[in-house]
């Protein structure tokens, strides 16, 4: 059986792939830029360097699990200058992120391959990397399998395989439990994640709960400065203002919706729309417009801001400056099924009260434990969304004493970067 799977999986998984990257570049063309890359072929001028000379590999799914790791991999970075690091990628916000932050002379940046048999052992040997630091979760039988090939350590950092994902790869738990054996460490974000980890066949002598390294991120060191600019442009010295980040599909008309109801209650009101994906920015300028709401854009903006309704920030990598003008944040991903929300910690360590949907199966464990401390506020229905925002909008005291409680419970969950950096540097040492 497990034969016939992984002949399965070789024959099905490159054209299920490359139909996957057609359908998505048709919505957004940034899929088809360094396309060869996933197919395994990377610039060669740009690669030298690294071909049999990679001590570390990191690859980041996206750019939530990037800006995540970010920290650590600057970490690295200063402890291990004489190293060259490779960090992979799959969306091409990550990796416009990535190529902003990093040039090659610091760390190599690419696609990772389609996990392809040839493909990805191929890309591997090529590189063949000391050590290989997975960011959350990613169980590919063969860059697993070619990576031992080459006797790459494995370690998945900020580990998380929620309910969903469990039973997913449940479905084919034989190729997957001889698979994520070739882990050689997890360090897990929670007492679920790792009894998840283990129920699916890992060996529980080699994981631990090292909690969630999204609670150590830092401030912009330009923060205040850029805040200031931002805040004078929009004139938002007398506003309140209502921040809805990384929304998904439907989510844009729901809160367009519920704050057309509250503007006729409050008419000094802002929303600052974040739309997840770039390219829907075109797409809810235009939703907005048409609930004849004044709209302005980040990439336009001049002139008068007064007056606006809306302001879409279609552009990545501001997302804290905005946080920190904002009185109130609604958390995307999280009224629409199969998404399970996105990231509350950015808006709790900016002190703001929280608003979300009920389908938050992605970070559940961390909004269980808001939610039992009163830091977050979750929305059963539509109905529900307009009177808890109608609620905070009247009731400053309440703002207050919800944000300082996100704070603190911001606060207390930090230190899994630290010791997540321990363990890289112990298996760094014994590599």
């Amino acid at each position: 059986m497990n034969y016939l799977l992984k002949i399965l999986y070789n024959l099905l998984l490159l054209p299920l792939a490359s139909f996957r990257l057609i359908y998505k570049s048709y919505y957004d063309k940034s899929y088809l830029k360094y396309v060869k890359e996933r197919y395994g072929f990377c610039n060669t001028k740009d690669i030298s360097k690294y071909i049999h000379n990679t001590d570390i590999l990191i690859h980041v799914v996206s750019l939530g699990e990037f800006i995540a790791s970010e920290k650590l991999i600057c970490s690295l970075l200063s402890k291990y200058p004489k190293y060259n690091i490779v960090v992979t990628c799959t969306t091409p916000t990550a990796r416009a992120k990535i190529d902003s932050k990093f040039n090659y002379n610091q760390v190599f940046c690419c696609y990772l391959p389609y996990d392809n048999y040839y493909i990805i052992n191929k890309f591997i040997k090529k590189l063949s990397p000391k050590i290989t630091i997975f960011v959350e979760k990613e169980i590919w039988p063969n860059l697993y399998s070619a990576l031992k090939k080459v006797n790459s350590k494995i370690i998945i950092i900020n580990a998380t395989l929620n309910i969903k994902s469990f039973n997913n790869y449940n479905k084919i738990h034989k190729l997957i439990a001889k698979s994520i054996n070739q882990v050689d460490y997890i360090c897990a974000q929670s007492s679920d994640d790792l009894n998840n980890f283990v129920k699916l066949g890992y060996d529980k002598d080699n994981i631990a709960v090292y909690g969630n390294i999204k609670y150590d991120l830092d401030y912009p060191t330009d923060l205040d400065y850029e805040s200031n600019i931002y805040k004078k442009k929009l004139a938002l010295d007398d506003r309140l203002v209502i921040i809805a980040a990384s929304t998904h599909a439907d989510e844009e008309d729901i809160i367009l919706k519920t704050f057309i109801k509250l503007k006729q209650k409050n008419n000094n009101l802002l929303l600052i729309l974040v739309p997840r994906h770039p390219h829907r920015f075109d797409e809810i300028y235009e939703l907005s417009k048409k609930y004849n709401l004044h709209t302005g854009r980040y990439s336009k903006l001049q002139g008068a801001t007064e007056t606006l309704d809306v302001f879409l920030l279609d552009t990545i990598g501001k997302l804290l400056y905005f946080y920190n003008l904002s009185d109130i944040a609604f958390v995307g991903g999280s009224l629409v099924p199969n998404i399970g929300c996105h990231n509350i910690l950015e808006p709790a360590m900016f002190k703001l009260p929280i608003v979300i949907g009920n389908n938050y199966f992605n970070y559940k464990d961390i909004i269980t434990r808001f939610n039992n401390n009163f830091g977050i506020n979750i929305a059963e229905n539509n109905i529900d969304l307009d009177n808890i925002f109608l609620k905070l909008l009247n009731n400053k005291e309440l703002r207050l004493q919800q944000g300082n409680t996100a704070f603190n419970e911001f606060k207390k969950g930090q230190g899994a970067l630290e010791k997540t950096l321990k363990k890289l540097e112990f298996l760094l040492k014994t590599t």
